[in-house]
């Protein structure tokens, strides 16, 4: 709609990505199991990223590890049900998750012998309070505290990266002002939240608001089209 009237799009050249279950079925995301106290590691066995970063910024992490994928490990403590039903797509889309008794027999499964000690270190850091490798302190975000990875049965999944939104949106000056391709403000267009591109969470809401209220500001004060 906004191009119908001349507004200039920017950002077509960005997109977001998160971590998603792969690579039989890339369309689900799965970043609740590492915020309700999984962590990832690569197929070098190693953590790679705080477990407790949005759900963005771990996918794209992820993409940069050896492979395009990363590996989530968790185990019978760590809560299943928010994840449940992406878990249950994903074996239907021929996606394996891996369950074992021990640690070693995990790694063996998997073969990448490295999560063993990864984990054992992870509980040392989840015990001390210290997360010297990528100072993780909270579940997500800034809620919950890291818990320990010791109880069987032990899980492991693989995740890719997966499309998640478009950046791209209508470009605007920082009074709202839907702008043209030279620049030029369009009289009575303006447009606040997503739809201007790239603003993801924890963002999202913050700039919503703020530039909502000066959209509604300045619109307000139009005055009435004949």
């Amino acid at each position: 709609m906004a191009m119908d009237v001349g507004s200039d799009i920017r950002l077509m050249y960005q997109a977001a990505i998160i971590e998603a279950l792969g690579p039989a079925d890339t369309k689900v995301s799965m970043p609740q199991l590492p915020w309700e106290g999984a962590i990832l590691v690569n197929k070098l066995g190693k953590r790679y990223t705080n477990e407790s970063l949005t759900c963005v910024a771990m996918g794209e992490l992820t993409v940069k590890q050896p492979g395009g994928i990363g590996i989530i490990i968790y185990d019978k403590n760590i809560p299943q049900a928010p994840s449940q039903m992406k878990l249950d797509r994903h074996k239907k889309m021929g996606g394996k998750i891996h369950e074992a008794q021990t640690l070693d027999e995990l790694a063996k499964m998997i073969a990448i012998p490295t999560i063993v000690e990864t984990v054992k270190q992870y509980n040392s850091f989840v015990e001390t309070g210290n997360d010297v490798e990528f100072g993780r302190t909270t579940l997500a975000g800034t809620v919950g505290k890291p818990v320990k990875i010791e109880t069987a049965p032990f899980y492991a999944i693989t995740v890719t990266g997966g499309m998640y939104f478009s950046s791209a949106g209508i470009k605007t000056d920082e009074q709202t002002h839907v702008q043209n391709c030279y620049g030029e403000a369009i009289p009575g267009l303006y447009a606040a939240g997503q739809v201007r591109g790239r603003f993801v969470v924890p963002f999202h809401l913050g700039q919503a608001f703020i530039f909502g209220y000066l959209a509604g500001k300045k619109a307000s004060a139009e005055k009435p089209w004949k």
